[in-house]
C-alpha cells in the first residue's frame, strides 16, 4: 500500500523508516506544498500524512480541510510541536491517525499503521446507487428505550452525562479559489456573520452551537422523543438560501452550504470543553457531513426521518447508506 508523507522536515520523514522497510508498503515523501495536488489527483484510497509543522499557521486549517474532503485521502496528521489542542475534534472530522511529538521521535511501527488502516477499512463506504424506498420500507421509529432524554430540555442537561440529541451538521461550501482570493479580513467577516446568523436561527428552537469552527460545525438540540424542529429549520435554510445570502451576509455572493441531521446519544460537555469527548455518534455525524453530503445538499438519517413534519415526507428521497445507516436527501425544488 502507498503511504504519502507531506513534509519539509527531517524528523517526520525519519519516523517512517520502519514502514518504508516493510514489505507491502511504499512510502512516498513529497513537499508539503503538494497537498492540493494530492487532494485532487488521488485515484484510490491512500494514507496521507500531513506534517502541519511545515505549514504556516494560517494555512494549516486549509490543508487539513482539503485532504479531509478528498474522496480518496485517508488523513493522518503529524504534529511534532503539539500545535493542535483538540485532537478528538480532528478524529471526529474524519482523520484516521495523529502523530504527536512522542510518536514522531520514536517512529511509526508497521504493526501500528496496519492496525489503524484496518480500522479505516472496517468503516462501510458510502453507497449511493440504490432504488427509491417504498412506503413499507421507510425506517421504523426508533425505540424510546434507546433514548436518554433530558427532562425539560437544556435545563435538564448536566455536564458529564450522556443524553440524546438531534444533531445538525452545518458547513459552508467554500472552494479553494474563494479562500485564496477573498483575503483574511473578508473571511473573518463571513465567519463572524455565519456564527451570528446560526445562533439567531437555532436558539428559538432550543439549539446551541457546540463543536464549532470558522465555517461550521455541530449544533445540538435536546431530543424529547416526539419531534425534531431542526428538520423544518434546515428545510427553510435550503429553500431561502438566496434571501439569506442577501439579507444576512451582504457579500455579493450566493453562499452554498450543506446540512445533515442525525439523532443519537453523546456525553455532553459545554462548548470549548469538548476536546476529550470520544463519541461514535459525534464521529458519525461529522463523517456524514464531510464524506457523504454533497455541496448545497440537506441530508437526514433514518433516525430522523420518522420525525419529518407531515406534508414534507415526499420532499426527501432515499440516497443510499453511510456506515450502515440509511440516508435521505432533500429533493431539489423545481422552480
Amino acid at each position: 500500500m502507498e503511504v504519502i508523507v507531506l513534509s519539509d522536515g527531517k524528523a517526520p520523514k525519519r519516523c517512517f523508516d520502519q514502514v518504508a522497510k516493510q514489505n507491502g508498503y511504499e512510502v512516498v515523501f513529497l513537499p508539503v506544498s503538494e497537498y492540493r495536488n494530492v487532494a485532487r489527483k488521488l485515484a484510490k484510497r491512500t494514507a496521507v500524512y500531513l506534517d502541519i509543522s511545515s505549514l504556516p499557521e494560517s494555512e494549516r486549517t486549509r490543508a487539513i480541510n482539503s485532504l479531509l474532503k478528498s474522496r480518496h485521502s485517508m488523513l493522518g496528521v503529524i504534529d511534532p510541536k503539539t500545535a493542535i489542542d483538540d485532537v478528538a475534534e480532528l478524529i471526529h472530522r474524519g482523520a484516521f491517525d495523529y502523530l504527536g511529538p512522542k510518536l514522531v521521535r520514536e517512529g511509526v511501527q508497521p504493526k501500528r499503521l496496519h492496525r489503524m488502516l484496518e480500522l479505516v477499512a472496517a468503516r462501510k463506504e458510502p453507497v449511493r446507487e440504490v432504488r427509491p424506498a417504498k412506503k413499507s420500507e421507510e425506517a421504523p421509529k426508533p425505540s424510546r428505550a434507546s433514548y436518554s432524554i433530558a427532562a425539560g430540555g437544556w435545563p435538564g442537561v448536566v455536564a458529564g452525562r450522556e443524553y440524546t440529541f438531534c444533531m445538525m451538521f452545518f458547513e459552508l461550501d467554500l472552494n479553494e479559489d474563494w479562500r485564496k482570493k477573498a483575503g483574511k479580513a473578508h473571511l473573518d467577516r463571513v465567519t463572524a456573520a455565519l456564527e451570528a446568523y446560526m445562533q439567531k436561527t437555532v436558539a428559538p428552537l432550543g439549539g446551541r452551537l457546540w463543536i464549532w469552527e470558522s465555517y461550521g460545525g455541530l449544533v445540538l438540540f435536546p431530543f424529547d422523543g416526539k419531534s425534531c424542529d431542526a428538520v423544518l429549520a434546515s428545510y427553510r435554510m435550503i429553500l431561502n438560501r438566496t434571501i439569506i445570502s442577501a439579507e444576512e451576509y451582504d457579500f455579493d455572493t450566493l453562499l452554498s452550504y450543506r446540512i445533515a441531521l442525525h439523532i443519537g446519544n453523546t456525553l455532553f460537555r459545554p462548548r470549548g470543553s469538548t476536546g476529550t469527548i470520544i463519541s461514535d455518534t459525534v464521529n458519525f455525524i461529522f463523517h456524514l457531513g464531510h464524506q457523504f453530503a454533497e455541496p448545497g445538499g440537506f441530508y437526514l438519517t433514518s433516525a430522523v426521518y420518522p420525525f419529518v413534519p407531515k406534508g414534507l415526507e415526499g420532499s426527501f428521497a432515499e440516497t443510499g447508506t453511510f456506515e450502515g445507516v440509511k440516508c435521505y436527501r432533500m429533493k431539489r425544488p423545481v422552480i
